[in-house]
């Protein structure tokens, strides 16, 4: 008999000890759209807190094939308190009220006829799915598409569409916390007796409301993407009016509602800017109908050409040296004769590396002195073709050890910073060689001088000129008057008479 007692109770603790294990946190909701608010809310129905660090979040669709949605980077280090939830959004694209606790790559996002799985480490945790998608993604049962501003959400017994609860108890019920066995299967459900929490029930007046559709993380020198969407007191699309943006910088604009509202601006230093949107349902009146505020963090694109192959394998290493994810969709690689566009949805993660293959580039070691990384915008990103190092020709410094020292210029390639001259230290010299060469010494004449020099010799000029022209002009009138006093020929001879 007691064998038999102990036989259940271990039964008993094994079989439910493992499922309270696996349900201790939950997928509990999902918004997928609008973009801007979608969310994944999980609960920890536990008693003690949850170190998510090793836990990721996968996608799948209905061709059934499954994505990274949520990486184990993101979760790394995070905590979730036991009876508490945790939110996580999406980093480029958020702009619901409500703090999130971590958040996915700005290029992923949710769609209709997903599921999405939570795993520590390879063992499913919890999964949930909507829409047209296969049965065994669903915990249970699946839920319907969602509509524009609805969440999936968990309730007793099944998965329902309602108004979105971020980081508050659903709806309709109090949170359930389903049982998943390590091989995905569900296990027995565990459904509290008595409701802790009642959400109450808002009735909200009617009113004109303004979205700004924008990544909250923008880039120095790249465009950022802005687009609005402003929906009438009975939730339609309003096409008329006016918009004036602010963008934070010194720039802004104003654009007719009945044109296409979805434009870009470019900022050019890095810091925290605050986009502001009034509307205007009049035209040409003065008092906006409705005021939107938006936050964009701009940082550098430090995306750099870290490395390059040999003529055998000519790779290309790309670097992003901040400490942010970058997409660099649309970014160039060019040389004098070849050029390579990075296809789009090319998220770059942080402190991390790429390596193209020059299968996929083409490019050759011919094209590495030429080599240039550009932003979509046109602006270079980096100059591979700019030396890391430049040398003047030695200074040869004759010393008793008979050792040389060489004088060179170490140029950076950051422009910012002023070369740096390195100079052998003479200190240690003894004897310079010197050719046996004596120049005569030639006085160096200030401006003032040159002119009062240049003023002496024409003095000389027109002075040993005057001589000879007195010299000429005597020797003329001496022979002249030496003429005078020649005597004919036969004047020395008188004939006399015979």
């Amino acid at each position: 008999m007691k064998a038999k007692i102990t036989f259940i109770l271990v039964f008993s603790f094994l079989f439910f000890g493992f499922s309270f294990v696996h349900a201790e946190v939950i997928i509990n909701e999902v918004q997928i759209k609008p973009v801007g608010e979608s969310f994944i809310e999980l609960y920890n129905s536990g008693d003690a807190s949850v170190d998510l660090t090793g836990w990721s979040i996968k996608r799948k669709t209905t061709s059934g094939t499954e994505y990274s949605l949520v990486s184990q980077s993101r979760l790394l280090g995070k905590i979730i308190s036991a009876s508490s939830y945790f939110l996580l959004v999406n980093e480029g694209s958020y702009t619901g009220s409500t703090i999130s606790d971590a958040t996915w790559a700005t290029s992923y996002s949710l769609a209709n006829d997903n599921a999405i799985t939570l795993y520590n480490g390879s063992n499913i945790v919890s999964k949930t799915g909507w829409g047209d998608i296969n049965i065994n993604d669903c915990d249970i049962t699946c839920a319907p598409n969602p509509a524009d501003g609805q969440s999936v959400q968990k309730s007793s017994t099944s998965w329902i569409v309602a108004i979105p609860t971020p980081k508050m108890v659903n709806g309709n019920s109090s949170v359930v916390v389903p049982v998943v066995t390590s091989s995905g299967g569900v296990g027995l459900p565990i459904i509290p007796t008595t409701t802790t929490e009642v959400k109450p029930k808002v009735i909200e007046i009617p009113k004109i409301k303004t979205k700004i559709i924008a990544k909250t993380l923008a880039y120095v020198g790249i465009p950022i993407d802005l687009e609005v969407s402003t929906l009438g007191y009975s939730g339609e699309l309003l096409r008329y009016g006016k918009y004036y943006w602010n963008f934070g910088d010194g720039d802004s604009r104003e654009v007719n509602a009945n044109q296409n509202i979805k434009f870009s601006h470019t900022y050019y230093y890095e810091g925290d800017y605050e986009i502001t949107l009034e509307y205007y349902s009049n035209a040409y009146g003065d008092i906006p109908d409705t005021v939107n505020k938006f936050v964009v963090k701009v940082i550098p694109a430090t995306i750099s050409i870290s490395k390059v192959g040999d003529e055998k394998d000519f790779f290309i290493e790309l670097s992003n040296n901040s400490d942010y994810d970058i997409d660099i969709s649309k970014w160039l690689i060019a040389s004098f004769s070849k050029s390579f566009v990075l296809p789009k949805n090319t998220n770059f993660g942080s402190k991390s590396k790429m390596i193209l293959s020059p299968k996929v580039t083409n490019f050759t070691v011919e094209d590495k002195k030429t080599l240039k990384l550009f932003k979509p915008t046109g602006e270079i990103a980096f100059d591979f073709s700019t030396p890391a190092e430049i040398k003047v020709n030695p200074v040869l410094l004759k010393t008793n050890s008979n050792k040389a020292d060489e004088a060179s210029v170490v140029v950076e390639k950051n422009n910012n910073i002023q070369p740096e001259i390195v100079v052998p230290d003479l200190s240690l010299q003894k004897e310079i060689e010197k050719p046996n060469i004596v120049l005569a010494a030639a006085p160096i004449l200030s401006e003032t001088d040159q002119i009062k020099d240049k003023n002496t010799n024409k003095s000389y000029f027109f002075f040993w000129g005057f001589v000879v022209l007195l010299f000429i002009s005597g020797g003329v009138v001496y022979y002249i008057r030496q003429g005078k006093n020649v005597s004919k020929v036969g004047d020395d001879f008188k004939i006399i008479d015979e």
